[in-house]
């Protein structure tokens, strides 16, 4: 009887005195009502509240302690949302308290921060931002594997309520620091609605410190989400905020049409607080823009508003508006009339908050004084407890001494029955032992039988892992035939890309060689095109392949000493035209430094690449170019750094992906397929280097390249060089020296005899029959080819290697003749396989006309 006194007394002072209860619902379990009020919530407030009063009630008569936490926690919740944080308060404080005796940190650090949020409200600051730290610590401490998306959230949700505390203090850097670190928090657990709120918290602190395109870029991106998100609760004051932005920039239309659609959509929401601030922004612009009467117009409004609904800020700003509309009008005392009305709600509010926040005060102090009062008698009912427990056991414990000595009496009086039936038991066991051996041979036999069965089962389930294994064996086997495809589909699609490429390119070069002498800038300018757009579609398919073969691990380089300016040079010069052609500055601060160890032809094809993207990405400024050496190493830099539009920081970690790029799809803004970067950064690794990206949106981006110095790296330079003959064409051209060129490609067939004629007479051959053909007719007239040129790729059941074959079979005279092998095939296992069939040297489609010139002259040249 004292223990249910003592939890009834408990009881009554625990909790606020409840409403009576409603005879629909009592019988309700206090979950189920739990689960009901919430439902009830936010679209009718005072039923959720009933319900979750009358769960509170029976959650305590069914002892229910979980459910009993939830419902404090959620009266808490909903006092808060309905106006009273008072009753929110002392509900959330109970909340708290068992929070913390049930040890859950994430419902805990939850309640600790609304509780923060109302001393925020009632305008006590370090007692809010007591909570708020105090709530980001059991977040902190709480963190583990298991509850990672909780953590996120609530740190994300300690780091905003600080952020916005220091944004009232006005110290606006803490505050962007605490809601950026919110957002970041928000980000990883994906929750697009705190995000929107916080990107537009963020916005608010920049306008605060008046940094109003930033505050934009906030709000917009905010908007963006909540649009998406269909947030139509908060859409309104976001575009109200964007217009706020406008208007602090005196861009008045701009402002004025925000504002418009934020009110269009405040009343369809019947926001009647949004309609009236809105209505005094219009006002406001409208004062600002010599139109006062429409300004009237629309302060008459939000006053009927404001005073229907009792927003005495508001009616504050209205008047005090009012007041400078009239006076914009020179019509004084009615100006002064209102200002005078301004000044009296001013004093009013002034003094109504002060009680208030004495009220409040007042009430926080007394929440506190009664829970050390219910901890006081939840402690003194435990002593209590206590002590009649242990004079409760004092008497179980005599009871337990008689019945023990009773017990063993008894003990004493049985034994000796026991004894005599123990002699008739014993024969019976005896008995009994006989019949268990029988049995036990029966159940040996079915021993057997289950072991042979479970052997049965053993062998079918090996079989089947045998089959699992071969059917492992198999689809890896298909893999491996899908990768031989793959290489094999690059192949085929190198030799069909780069065969018309071949011809495109060499026949706009000889285009552009034959109009030297012409004054027709147009068709010199379309040529020029033609061999641009070649030669960016020949860098497009080198890089796929480059990007194939470096991830194949087919990739192979040739390092060498090199001088890092010349090749600096080499590449400004590739892109000299088109840098000269944009109207761009470029600053070389190049210095002298040591030699490096590098492929030389691909570490010019990366800093092209990459100077090539500074260009593209830079519409007018200036790109700087400047090498040096590392202090204390032995590395050398080369930077590039451009004035463009810079690259966006949530993108930056993607930048050496393949095929990706900051703008995707139909709206993209440059060209490119997005392997300049990542090739560039692989090839700089097989070099012994790296590159490193540093950028920022609308101001530019550096990009440094690393490469080391001849002193600490090993050189191994299979290149091979052609010296250029000094004897000029005409020399050649007079000794008659015969070509035969075998190419079955029309147009690729009409650029090398166009090249090739300046140098010789040329025989042309469509394929392995023709060329026979022609080589007989000459061994007919005692006379041989000079050079042969062929095709690996030859129609009528011909290629290039069988062709050779057959002619230094049957014709012995071209033992020591040239056989000079050109194909669309790049790989250098091509090349290798077709220079150990005995050709003396090979060409990659599309052909280089002067490194094919100055390649026969070489071999020409020995003949004169």
């Amino acid at each position: 009887m004292f223990l249910l006194i003592s939890f009834t007394f408990y009881s009554f002072l625990s909790y606020p005195q409840e409403t009576k209860l409603s005879k629909n619902f009592i019988n309700y379990s206090s979950t189920q009502l739990f689960e009901i009020a919430n439902k009830y919530f936010p679209d009718s407030i005072d039923k959720s509240i009933e319900y979750a009063k009358t769960g509170l009630e029976n959650a305590r008569n069914e002892h229910n302690e979980k459910t009993e936490t939830q419902l404090l926690d959620l009266l808490g919740k909903l006092y808060y949302y309905n106006g009273d944080k008072q009753e929110s308060l002392i509900y959330l404080r109970l909340a708290k308290n068992k929070y913390e005796k049930q040890k859950d940190a994430d419902n805990l650090s939850n309640t600790i921060n609304r509780i923060g949020s109302i001393f925020k409200e009632w305008g006590l600051f370090d007692e809010a931002m007591k909570y708020f730290v105090k709530a980001l610590k059991i977040a902190e401490n709480a963190n583990n594997a298991e509850n990672q998306d909780n953590y996120q959230e609530r740190m994300a949700q300690s780091f905003n309520n600080i952020g916005l505390l220091y944004k009232d203090l006005q110290e606006y850097d803490k505050a962007y620091e605490y809601c950026y670190r919110a957002l970041n928090y928000y980000k990883k657990t994906k929750n697009q609605k705190s995000i929107a709120y916080t990107l537009n918290n963020i916005g608010l602190i920049h306008k605060w410190l008046k940094q109003y395109d930033k505050a934009l870029g906030y709000f917009n991106e905010s908007l963006t989400l909540k649009q998406k998100l269909n947030d139509k609760s908060t859409i309104a004051n976001n575009i109200g905020n964007i217009g706020d932005i406008y208007m602090l920039k005196k861009q008045y239309p701009q402002a004025l049409k925000y504002y418009n659609d934020a009110l269009n959509i405040m009343v369809r929401n019947n926001d009647k607080n949004g309609i009236s601030t809105t209505l005094l922004n219009i006002a406001t612009i409208k004062i600002k823009t010599n139109e006062p009467d429409y300004a009237i117009e629309e302060l008459n409004k939000a006053f009927i508003i404001a005073q229907k609904e009792n927003l005495r800020d508001i009616i504050k700003e209205i008047l005090k508006t009012l007041s400078e509309a009239y006076e914009k009008k020179n019509e004084t005392k009615i100006a002064l009339k209102y200002f005078h009305q301004y000044s009296a709600l001013k004093d009013s509010i002034y003094n109504e908050d002060n009680a208030n926040k004495i009220i409040e005060l007042d009430i926080a102090y007394n929440s506190e004084k009664i829970e050390k009062e219910n901890e006081n008698l939840r402690l003194k009912s435990q002593r209590k407890d206590k002590e009649l427990f242990e004079q409760i056991s004092v008497k179980y414990l005599l009871i337990f001494i008689l019945a023990f000595i009773f017990f063993i009496g008894l003990l004493f009086v049985i034994r000796s029955k026991i004894l005599q039936k123990s002699r008739k038991l014993l024969e019976e066991k005896n008995h009994q032992i006989e019949y268990i051996n029988e049995e036990l041979v029966t159940v040996n036999d079915d021993l057997d039988h289950k072991v042979k069965d479970r052997t049965k089962d053993l062998e079918k389930e090996i079989n089947e892992k045998e089959n699992v294994i071969k059917e492992v064996q198999i689809a890896y086997k298909k893999a491996e035939e899908a990768n031989l495809l793959k290489d094999a589909f690059l192949a085929n699609i190198n030799h069909e890309i780069r065969t018309p490429l071949s011809a495109i390119i060499g026949l706009a070069e000889v285009l552009q060689n034959k109009m030297l002498l012409t004054n027709d800038t147009k068709a010199k300018n379309y040529v020029e095109g033609i061999q641009q757009s070649g030669q960016r579609l020949l860098s497009l398919l080198n890089n796929i392949l480059d990007i194939s073969r470096i991830e194949a691990n087919d990739f192979k380089i040739n390092l060498s000493i090199c001088n890092l300016n010349k090749i600096i040079q080499q590449a400004i010069d590739l892109l000299i035209f088109t840098i000269n052609e944009k109207g761009l500055k470029i600053n070389l601060n190049i210095s002298d430094v040591p030699n490096i160890i590098a492929d030389k032809d691909i570490l010019v094809k990366v800093i092209a690449d990459i100077l090539d993207n500074a260009v593209k990405y830079t519409s007018k400024g200036e790109i700087t170019i400047e090498n040096g050496l590392l202090n204390n190493s032995n590395e050398v830099f080369i930077k590039i750094s451009d004035s463009g539009i810079g690259i966006d920081d949530s993108y930056l970690p993607h930048i050496f992906e393949t095929f990706r790029q900051e703008s995707m799809g139909y709206a993209r803004l440059y060209q490119g397929a997005g392997l300049g970067l990542p090739l560039a950064h692989r090839l700089l690794k097989l070099m012994n280097g790296k590159i490193e990206i540093s950028s920022k949106k609308n101001y530019g981006t550096i990009v440094t390249l690393f490469i080391s110095t001849s002193n600490n790296a090993q050189v191994t330079n299979d290149s091979v060089s052609y010296s250029t003959s000094i004897i000029p064409n005409e020399e050649l051209l007079n000794n008659k020296f015969e070509i035969l060129l075998v190419e079955d490609d029309k147009f690729n067939s009409l650029f090398l005899q166009t090249i090739l004629e300046s140098i010789g007479i040329v025989s042309l051959a469509n394929d392995g029959n023709e060329a026979i053909r022609l080589i007989k007719n000459k061994i007919e007239q005692n006379k041989i080819f000079d050079i042969v040129i062929l095709d690996i790729n030859l129609p009528e059941n011909w290629e290039g290697i069988a062709l050779k074959k057959e002619i230094i079979k049957n014709f012995s005279q071209y033992n020591n003749v040239p056989f000079i092998a050109q194909s669309a095939y790049s790989q250098k296992s091509d090349k290798q396989r077709i220079l150990d069939e005995g050709f003396t040297d090979f060409l990659t489609k599309p052909i280089d006309s002067e490194k094919l010139l100055n390649i026969i002259k070489n071999y020409l040249v020995k003949k004169v």
